[in-house]
Formats: structure tokens, C-alpha cells, sequence
């Protein structure tokens, strides 16, 4: 089909304005179709999709995407502290960071910079854009790095903690611990940073420690309390990375594993909400029903 829009791009705004619905013709019928950016890794292109819905959610990252390609300048400076930080590129190796953090501290603030501005459509707006990123990473970044550093200082005191105490914590417990630890301290970390700072992880970490040096003393209690909410955990890994639009859903779901947690092994801690098996069940069910229905939806 002609829909009379194209183009790819892989650094600036290479697009005329994108209108919000353009149309094909198909013998004497007109048929609708909704131009958005799709994020291609390396470049954007300008796609034309079947329904509204479809191209909102693609146009976002696409425009995430067309920025940070348009922006390596500005990131290099507004990141190089943070990238010559040693400690921190080798404390986040410990806990699944595939690159260096700036590059994830960079990407967080494009997300936001763009959820902020709404949808982009015209060369000016994407360059108005662009000027707002650089106002706020250049902001944001060196603070952003210190919030990270000191989570995975106490991060990585608790992987020496586990390993003082292998020895007398059952496996499944090392292994439970493990995965809280990656869930916690993993590259979904950074946009949580920067938002708000994560406020509550330091109280998670904590409650982990506490949790180690119990564990030890009473393997068997541990594993009693562990099989109330292993199984739950495992359904909450077996969603998968969640898609752009589903992450705060996903973020909220995960402190209340975390809540629960602590309600578990470090009660004197308190919880910041009212929680128990049931209402976590329910809250997952809720989740892995988006899941399964997005996934459906292609």
C-alpha cells in the first residue's frame, strides 16, 4: 500500500511533520492507517500501523530511540563523570548491567523527557526536545550516579554476606536471595532512580541482611517461611520484561513482593502497606491477565 508517508532516520529529525491518520487507496476503498517512529535499534523508520493504540505505544520508544541517536554528544558530556566512575561500572557488572550505567541513566531521562513533552510530531518539537533533554540530563546525571553507587555498595556487602555464610544457608534460600537481589538492583533500577530516587530499597536491602544472618542461625525457618512465597516469585519472573507502557504496573507489583518479603523475614521493619498471599496472588493474577492479553494481541 502507498500511505504516501516514509523515511528512517538515524540521528535527527529527517520526517515531515507526521500527520496523526493518513490513508491508502485499495481499488475504490480508502483504508486507514496511523504513521508512528518504530524503534529499530540503530535508526527509526516511519511506520504506518492498523490501529491508533498500536502506533501511540511504538511512536513513544521511537522517539526515545530518534533522541538518543541525535544526542551523543550531549550525553558524552553530561555522563563522562559518571563514566569515568571505575566503581560503579564494576558494581554494576555484579547485578546484570550490560553496559556502562550512563547509558542507562541516559535512556531514563530520554523516557521521561519524552513522556513528559507528550507526542511528537514536527522538527520543532523534536528539537525543543532535544534542548529539554540536555537541560535535564545535565541536571540529573551526577546525582543520579551517586544514588546508584551507594545501592550497589550496599549491594555488594550483602552478596559478601551471603557468601560468609553459605556454608550454613540452604540453597534455595542463596538462590531466593539471589534473585531478589538482581530484581532489586537490576537495570530497571535506573529508571526508578531517577524518578524518584528509590526511596524504599535501602529498608529492602536491609531486611535482606537481616534475613541472611536469621537464615543461618535457623535454616529450617527460613525455608518455612520461603515456601509461602516462592511460588508466587517464580509466576512474577515468568512474566518476563514488561513492555514500555506495563512498567509501572510492574514496579508496583514488585514492592509489593518486597513488602511481603519483609512482612516475612524482618517484620520489626513494618510494612508501607497492608499485605498477604491472597492480596499478592490477586494482584499478579491481574498482571499476568495484561500479559497474556497483550501477548495475544501481538
Amino acid at each position: 500500500l502507498d500511505w504516501r508517508v516514509a523515511g528512517r532516520s538515524n540521528c535527527g529529525w529527517t520526517f515531515p511533520d507526521i500527520p496523526a491518520v493518513t490513508q491508502a487507496e485499495v481499488g475504490a476503498n480508502a483504508v486507514r492507517g496511523f504513521p508512528a517512529l518504530c524503534d529499530l535499534g540503530d535508526a527509526v523508520e516511519l511506520t504506518v500501523y492498523d490501529n491508533p493504540e498500536a502506533a501511540e505505544r511504538a511512536h513513544a520508544g521511537g522517539v526515545v530511540r530518534l533522541l538518543l541517536l541525535s544526542t551523543v554528544r550531549v550525553q558524552r558530556r553530561s555522563l563522562r563523570d559518571t563514566a569515568a566512575e571505575k566503581q560503579l561500572v564494576l558494581l554494576s557488572a555484579l547485578f546484570g548491567y550490560r553496559a556502562e550505567p550512563g547509558v542507562y541513566l541516559a535512556e531514563a531521562c530520554a523516557r521521561r523527557c519524552v513522556a513528559e513533552r507528550g507526542r511528537v510530531l514536527t522538527r520543532s518539537g523534536f528539537e525543543t526536545l532535544c534542548a529539554e533533554f540536555d537541560t535535564a540530563l545535565t541536571r540529573t546525571a551526577a546525582r543520579d550516579a551517586s544514588r546508584l553507587r551507594a545501592l550497589f555498595e550496599r549491594g555488594s556487602a550483602l552478596v559478601d554476606l551471603f557468601e560468609r555464610h553459605a556454608s550454613a544457608i540452604p540453597e534455595s534460600t542463596r538462590d531466593d536471595l539471589n534473585s531478589q537481589l538482581r530484581a532489586l538492583l537490576g537495570p530497571r533500577l535506573v529508571a526508578r532512580v531517577h524518578h524518584d530516587g528509590a526511596p524504599r530499597h535501602g529498608r529492602y536491602l536491609d531486611a535482606m541482611a537481616r534475613r541472611v544472618e536469621r537464615a543461618a542461625g535457623n535454616p529450617g525457618k527460613d525455608l518455612g517461611k520461603l515456601d509461602r512465597i516462592a511460588a508466587l516469585w517464580q509466576r512474577f519472573l515468568d512474566l518476563g520484561p514488561p513492555r514500555d507502557e506495563d512498567d509501572g504496573a510492574i514496579s508496583e507489583l514488585h514492592a509489593l513482593f518486597e513488602e511481603f518479603r519483609i512482612s516475612l523475614f524482618a517484620p520489626e521493619l513494618g510494612t508501607a502497606t497492608k499485605i498477604d498471599a491472597a492480596r499478592l496472588s490477586e494482584a499478579l493474577t491481574g498482571m499476568e491477565t495484561m500479559h497474556w492479553a497483550a501477548s495475544a494481541d501481538g
